[in-house]
C-alpha cells in the first residue's frame, strides 16, 4: 500500500495524496488513515505485546522502537503530518518485505537449509532496500520535516507544542535506531563479501 501511495498508482487516491503532499503537516487524507496508520497502530500495539511474552523478542531497541512507533501513529489522526507518513509508514516499509522472509527462514531451518538460494537473496535483498530507504532516504524526509516542524514551533502555528516537540524526540530516537541497525547491515554485507571471495580463491587454488 505504501507503494501505491508514493508512487499514485490508484486513481481513487491520486487527488488526496496530491493534497497531502502540498501541506505535508495538516493535510488529511482518509486513505493515508484507513490504509497506513490504522494497520500501522494495529501491528506495532501488536509487536509490542509480543515483545513482552516472548523472550526470543525482548530486545530494548525493539520495544522502543514498536512502542514509539505506535504513539506517533495514534498522534498522527488528528490530523498531523499525513504527508510524511506516506514515507515514514509506506515507502520505508517496504524493508519489512524481505525481512520478513528473513524472519521465516530463520526460525524454520529446514526450510532455511532447503532453499539457501532464496534465503541468501531476501537477505541481501534487506540490506539493499535498508540502506537505500532507511539510510539514504530517510535522513532526507528528516530533514524537511525538521525544518516544517521547527517552522510550526517558531511561529506558533503548532496544534500542540508538545506533540510536535515528541514528534522530534521520537524522530531522533528512530533515526538513530535506523544507523544502528544499518551498521549491523554493514557488518553482514562485509562477511557475505569475505564469504564469496573465500569461496572463489578455494575454487581457483
Amino acid at each position: 500500500v505504501g507503494f501505491i501511495m508514493w508512487f499514485d498508482l490508484n486513481p481513487a487516491w491520486v487527488d488526496e495524496i496530491a493534497a497531502v503532499r502540498l501541506s505535508k503537516m495538516y493535510g488529511r487524507s482518509q486513505a493515508v488513515e484507513d490504509h497506513l496508520l490504522a494497520p500501522m497502530l494495529s501491528y506495532q500495539g501488536w509487536n509490542v505485546v509480543l515483545c513482552l511474552f516472548n523472550a526470543d523478542l525482548r530486545d530494548p531497541a525493539m520495544i522502543g522502537h514498536h512502542l514509539v512507533t505506535a504513539v506517533l501513529t495514534y498522534f498522527c489522526l488528528a490530523p498531523y503530518a499525513h504527508g510524511h507518513t506516506l514515507f515514514f509508514a509506506g515507502f520505508a516499509e517496504l524493508t519489512n518485505i524481505p525481512l520478513t522472509m528473513v524472519d521465516i527462514f530463520k526460525y524454520f531451518p529446514d526450510l532455511k537449509a532447503s532453499m539457501p538460494m532464496l534465503n541468501e537473496i531476501c537477505r541481501v535483498s534487506f540490506a539493499v532496500s535498508f540502506i537505500l530507504l532507511r539510510l539514504i532516504m530517510w535522513p532526507v524526509v528528516c530533514y524537511e520535516f525538521w525544518m516544517q516542524s521547527v517552522d510550526l514551533l517558531m511561529t506558533g502555528q503548532a496544534h500542540s507544542a508538545v506533540v510536535v516537540a515528541v514528534f522530534l524526540g521520537a524522530n531522533t530516537f528512530l533515526t538513530g535506531l535506523q544507523f544502528l541497525w544499518g551498521s549491523k547491515i554493514f557488518g553482514f554485507l562485509f562477511k557475505s563479501g569475505k564469504k564469496s571471495k573465500a569461496k572463489e580463491d578455494g575454487k581457483q587454488k
